[in-house]
């Protein structure tokens, strides 16, 4: 008898369980459809006719979901959105992974609710009128492979704490108006492929620990305010495919060590205050991958 009723109570305590975990999952896929409709009624737009409260959410225009029904991409690239991040409840989507909103029309801050996709690997913010500064709290995102916000408004500086984001491949901060030094902590993402920083307000030194950004292709720091000589370690870069420092205030002679880059194809130097002649080993690099080169009025081209 007794053995009938603990079976009993073991099958109650289960049952319960699984509806309060049913109830848990169905609040939260609603609450991530409630989320992008009032995310919807902030925007000025008519791209959105399919975001309909009588149609399921995984059917919308731009949003993919897993199995569960859960939102895992929203990727809304060139739609007219003329709106704000600001209205959109990021903590309302623990499993979204992928965001595209590039070229969208988006204006103000970019919120540090963002901070809180623990999931997410993806974000391209690109071609909007963002602004204001780039919250610490992205920093948060540990998982992210790629970061794409060039040709915005923003401002201030590149987080230190951009350290944490260790998978990241892509960082993408160009033509906005971010100031301050490059961070040495810069030098600690090593499965960087593309660092883009170009047209910006960034002073200081290029950093020596980018030389441990071994896995990296592309360098692009034209357009700011950099000063002091191109460090040596630049020659550690040894998968580096393209590297452009224009348009800077660099000093002093171009590092032998760029010789040791035998799949560099561009190196872009002038507008300078570099010294010197053009170095020996770049001959060789001329007449092996570089296809081109210019360093303010020397050009084999």
């Amino acid at each position: 008898m007794n053995t009938k009723a603990s079976s009993s109570s073991v099958l109650v305590v289960a049952v319960a369980w699984f509806v309060l975990v049913t109830t848990a999952l169905e609040a939260s896929l609603a609450g991530e459809a409630e989320a992008l409709l009032q995310w919807k009624s902030s925007l000025q737009t008519q791209s959105l006719s399919s975001w309909s409260p009588n149609q399921t959410k995984c059917l919308w225009v731009g949003i993919s979901c897993n199995d569960a029904g859960s939102v895992t991409q929203i990727k809304l690239p060139n739609a007219p959105l003329h709106g704000k991040l600001v209205n959109f409840n990021f903590s309302s989507f623990p499993n979204l992974t992928h965001i595209n909103l590039s070229s969208s029309n988006l204006s103000g801050d970019i919120p540090a609710l963002l901070g809180t996709l623990s999931k997410l690997t993806f974000l391209d913010l690109s071609m909007n009128q963002l602004s204001g500064a780039i919250p610490q709290e992205i920093c948060n995102l540990t998982n992210l492979a790629e970061l794409w916000m060039p040709d915005n408004l923003l401002m201030g500086p590149i987080p230190s704490n951009i350290k944490n984001l260790i998978h990241l491949t892509h960082l993408m901060l160009s033509n906005n108006q971010v100031s301050g030094t490059i961070p040495e902590e810069v030098g600690m993402l090593e499965t960087l492929t593309q660092l883009s920083l170009y047209i910006n307000r960034l002073v200081g030194k290029v950093p020596p620990s980018l030389g441990n950004l071994t896995n990296l292709q592309g360098l692009y720091l034209d357009f700011n305010e950099l000063s002091g000589p191109i460090p040596k370690e630049i020659g550690s870069l040894i998968n580096l495919v393209e590297l452009g420092m224009p348009k800077n205030h660099l000093v002093g002679s171009i590092p032998s060590g760029i010789g040791n880059l035998t799949n560099l194809t561009s190196l872009y130097l002038y507008g300078n205050n570099l010294s010197g002649s053009i170095p020996g080993f770049l001959s060789f690099l001329l007449f092996s991958s570089l296809q081109h080169f210019q360093q303010d009025n020397h050009s084999p081209f």
